[in-house]
């Protein structure tokens, strides 16, 4: 049948993983990681419509990305996103292709997600990517649910920042978990875990049949210590909104607690690490 999936997330949750893992035993499935992060512009867009319609209006590389999924469908096959930039174009996508699309909530324990973005974006002026610019949430943008946070934003530091995207981008998933496309969430901890179980059942429900994951390799096969200082100081409502939402999806307020260790956090991601299952034949890149 064709379909359409879009395995969603907010980023560092191990859809780069899953997209290596599913080309390797794509037939004619056509896999994407992350495409045209930029073009999307998600952060421009997002709870939007008007904006979203304005801005693909002026975008014929976006125009023509989404024609040719159309195309796709028409020959019976599928095609899969894994690309968390593509986050605000949910709905849209799923009126576009009703009936043929799919999607699926990747989600990471919030504390562990937000110190792993730590350590590629700082989401500080001065210091800001065109990716962060184009594609992350920040407090003071006009179109956010937690709207509480905007007056003190600029006192929040990389840690507080990339928590209030984890919020903003996961809650407005949630929102959608009743929409007709919606094929369930799945944490990122039972995705990487070393049976696999879980990696190969999804790998199964994106294709539409039997595959069996391949060899074990590094989920985070790019990765790197923190290259700036990094508070775990968290705002006290903010914390409570994550924690709330986090135990909706499924996280303990044990894990939660367990996780928002200051001291865990500093010593994980400011190591050089390997993350498991790792074959040792594959490489692995420390610095991006």
């Amino acid at each position: 049948m064709s379909e359409i999936w879009y395995v969603c997330s907010n980023g560092r949750c191990g859809t780069q993983f899953l997209a290596r893992q599913l080309s390797m035993v794509a037939e004619t499935e056509q896999i994407d990681h992350e495409p045209l992060p930029l073009q999307l512009a998600s952060r421009q867009v997002f709870r939007n419509s008007d904006a979203l319609h304005s801005h693909l209006g002026r975008m014929p590389e976006l125009q023509r990305f989404f024609v040719r999924l159309e195309n796709l469908l028409r020959t019976g096959n599928r095609h899969v996103n894994c690309g968390w930039p593509t986050f605000a174009w949910l709905e849209y996508m799923s009126k576009r292709y009703v009936g043929h699309f799919r999607f699926i909530h990747l989600v990471r324990n919030p504390y562990d997600c937000a110190a792993s973005h730590a350590t590629h974006q700082p989401m500080l002026a001065g210091k800001l990517s065109t990716m962060e610019k184009r594609c992350k949430l920040f407090g003071t943008d006009p179109n956010l649910k937690f709207k509480q946070f905007a007056d003190r934003y600029d006192r929040f530091g990389t840690f507080e920042r990339q928590l209030l995207h984890w919020l903003e981008v996961t809650t407005y998933f949630h929102e959608h978990s009743n929409s007709p496309g919606y094929r369930g969430a799945i944490r990122f901890e039972d995705l990487v875990a070393s049976d696999n179980s879980v990696l190969n059942g999804l790998m199964c429900n994106i294709l539409g049949r039997q595959v069996q994951s391949q060899t074990p390799e590094p989920f985070d096969r790019v990765h790197r210590p923190f290259p700036w200082q990094v508070e775990f100081d968290v705002d006290p409502e903010l914390r409570e909104k994550v924690d709330a939402l986090a135990t909706r999806i499924g996280y303990s307020q044990q894990e939660l607690d367990q996780s928002m260790n200051a001291e865990r956090l500093q010593e994980t991601y400011s190591a050089r690490r390997f993350d498991l299952p790792c074959d040792p034949r594959i490489s692995v890149t420390a610095d991006k």
